[in-house]
C-alpha cells in the first residue's frame, strides 16, 4: 500500500506507531540488523524491537523505514566493536530473544582464503559479547552454510556464557519462500531457562523439522 509507505516517512506517524507500541510484549535485539527482514518477521509474530544495530548507514536509513514503531533512537548506527561494552545499559526492558546474522563473506564457499586469517570471523564473537551482557531468554544467529566448518567452535564459545546451543541447515524454500537459499541456524536457550521450561535447542529444531515434513507430505498429497 503506497499510502502506508509514505507514511512511514513522517515524524508524526512514527511517533503514533511508537506510542501504540505495547511494552508487555515480548522484546528482541536485533543485531547485524540490516534492512530490518529478521526483525519483521518477529514483529509480525508480535515481538517488540528493543534494540537494532547496524554499521551500514543506508541499511540503517532503511531499517528505520521499515520499522517506524521503533524510535530512533533505538536503532544505532554504529560499530557493534564499539557499543558492545555497554549494549546492556541501552536497554531498559528485559530481552526474550537476540537476533541476527554477522557478516559472513569470510565463510562463503566463493571465499578461498583460510577461515582462521580472516579478521572479518571475530564479529561473531560481539555477538557472543552482548548475549552475554544482555541475557536473553533465547539466542537466534544466521550464517551461511560455510560457517559449519567453524560451528562446533561457536557453540563451544555460547556454552563458556551459559547457553545451551544447537545449530542445522534449513533452507527457505522449506518454509514457502520461493528461493533455493541455505542458511546455517544456531538456536540457544540460556540454561536456567532451559531447565525450568524442560525445553532444549534440539527440541526446537525437531519440532521445526516435523513441521516442514508435514507440510511436504501435505503439498506432495495436494499434487497427486
Amino acid at each position: 500500500n503506497k499510502a502506508i509507505f509514505f507514511k512511514n516517512f513522517y515524524n508524526n506517524y512514527r511517533k503514533k506507531q511508537q506510542l501504540n507500541n505495547k511494552n508487555n510484549n515480548l522484546k528482541i535485539v536485533d543485531l547485524f540488523c540490516g534492512a530490518g527482514g529478521f526483525s519483521l518477521g518477529f514483529k509480525q509474530e508480535g515481538y517488540q524491537i528493543e534494540l537494532a544495530n547496524d554499521i551500514d548507514r543506508i541499511a540503517i536509513e532503511t531499517y528505520k523505514l521499515n520499522h517506524p514503531e521503533v524510535p530512533s533512537n533505538k536503532i544505532l548506527c554504529d560499530d557493534i566493536i564499539s557499543i558492545v561494552s555497554s549494549i546492556d545499559t541501552m536497554i531498559k526492558n528485559e530481552i526474550d530473544v537476540i537476533i541476527g546474522g554477522p557478516p559472513c563473506q569470510s565463510f562463503s564457499s566463493a571465499n578461498q582464503q583460510r577461515i582462521i586469517d580472516d579478521p572479518r570471523n571475530i564479529l561473531y564473537k560481539y555477538f557472543i559479547e552482548a548475549t552475554k551482557k544482555i541475557k536473553p531468554k533465547f539466542i537466534i544467529m544466521e550464517n551461511v552454510r560455510g560457517m559449519k566448518k567453524v560451528a562446533s567452535q561457536v557453540v563451544e564459545d555460547f556454552q563458556q556464557i551459559g547457553y545451551e546451543v544447537e545449530y542445522t541447515l534449513f533452507n527457505a524454500y522449506e518454509f514457502s519462500v520461493p528461493q533455493n537459499r541455505t542458511r546455517l541456524i544456531y538456536i540457544g536457550i540460556k540454561k536456567e531457562f532451559s531447565l525450568k521450561q524442560n525445553i532444549t535447542p534440539k527440541t526446537i529444531i525437531e519440532n521445526i523439522n516435523k513441521e516442514i515434513n508435514k507440510c511436504i507430505i501435505l503439498c506432495a498429497n495436494c499434487h497427486r
